[in-house]
């Protein structure tokens, strides 16, 4: 800030440079849903680069999760990343529910992400997960398995989707509930 003031009645006016803010090299936003207690806590942990910022915003959801139940947050998406620094860049939107990304599915929810940011990134858990199936081409590794915590049916279309992604290599087998 310059030592150099300007004065008039009412105001001091002070010579001042902005910097390129928190979020210089990536601005990225997160859709939370209204019941999660921790997602927040876990990225504030994993994003300590330096520039890189995100930015939150809660999407209403039941705490009844049912792939009914889930479906119904697709219409909020968008209202929900509209929330997420209105007018400002946003690099990259989050949606940070697997198991409505995959009720929903992802090419529906990287929609609606688009109809608040339509230049933004979008990425889901699911999204994630199978890209880093898709590095575990290798017959070192061993096959993946994925836990169900919710309905049974929930976790069928994960098995689905990931299994029809790699079959060829083996890498996924469902755990019954």
């Amino acid at each position: 800030m310059s030592a150099i003031a300007q004065h008039d009645d009412v105001y001091t006016k002070l010579d001042f440079r902005l910097d390129d803010g928190i979020g210089r090299r990536a601005a990225i936003g997160l859709v939370v849903l209204a019941t999660d207690h921790t997602i927040e806590h876990e990225w504030r942990g994993l994003l300590r680069q330096d520039g890189v910022a995100f930015y939150e915003s809660r999407v209403y959801n039941s705490a009844d999760i049912t792939p009914e139940r889930l479906a119904e947050m697709e219409d909020r998406i968008a209202p929900a990343v509209a929330l997420i620094r209105p007018a400002e860049r946003i690099d990259v939107v989050a949606f940070g529910c697997t198991s409505a990304s995959m009720v929903i599915g992802e090419e529906k929810v990287f929609a609606r992400i688009r109809e608040a940011r339509a230049d933004a990134a979008c990425t889901t858990p699911i999204t994630a997960a199978l890209a880093a199936l898709s590095r575990t081409r290798r017959p070192t590794y061993g096959p993946a398995y994925s836990l169900c915590a919710f309905d049974q049916r929930i976790h069928a279309r994960l098995y689905r989707v990931a299994w029809a992604r790699h079959h060829a290599h083996g890498v996924v087998r469902a755990c019954e509930r």
